[in-house]
């Protein structure tokens, strides 16, 4: 049987290994718009099964985020098959607008609390031979003009 291993912001993914999630994510911490979590639903995913890997995004700095100039970006290995991207994505839809018109920072005066956006892949692992083993990385960025 193969299996894979995902990991937060960098998924490693080991074929005939079993796959856990950590769930760390690196960020340099209030600086605009920042990826608060990228993960999978599944903690075990074997050879040509699907996952879901989740990126979450949060308007930490103090200035309206705009759709029109943001997007998002999910890097992962050619043979991994992207079935479904999230809505709006474009380009072998690896690439994704976020949902939200806007993407508000939080307003003090107001008190409102940052926005936070939501993005779901569903991928297709590649099918390997039982016993082969290799790994893989998969990197979500996001882009904005601020």
């Amino acid at each position: 049987m193969n299996r894979y291993l995902i990991l937060g912001i960098i998924a490693t993914i080991l074929v005939s290994g079993c796959v856990s999630q950590t769930g760390t994510v690196i960020t340099s911490g209030g600086y605009g718009l920042e990826i608060t979590e990228f993960s999978t639903d599944a903690t075990d995913v074997y050879s040509g099964q699907t996952t879901h890997p989740t990126l979450t995004v949060e308007n930490q700095g103090d200035a309206t985020v705009y759709k029109t100039n943001s997007l998002a970006l999910l890097i992962a290995p050619l043979d991994w098959e992207i079935i479904q991207g999230p809505s709006g994505a474009k380009d072998g839809k690896k690439v994704a607008e976020f949902k939200n018109t806007n993407i508000d920072h939080a307003n003090p005066v107001t008190g409102s609390s940052s926005e936070t956006d939501t993005l779901l892949w569903t991928l297709k692992s590649p099918g390997l031979d039982a016993g082969k083993e290799r790994e893989d990385v998969m990197i979500a960025k996001i882009y904005y003009d601020y």
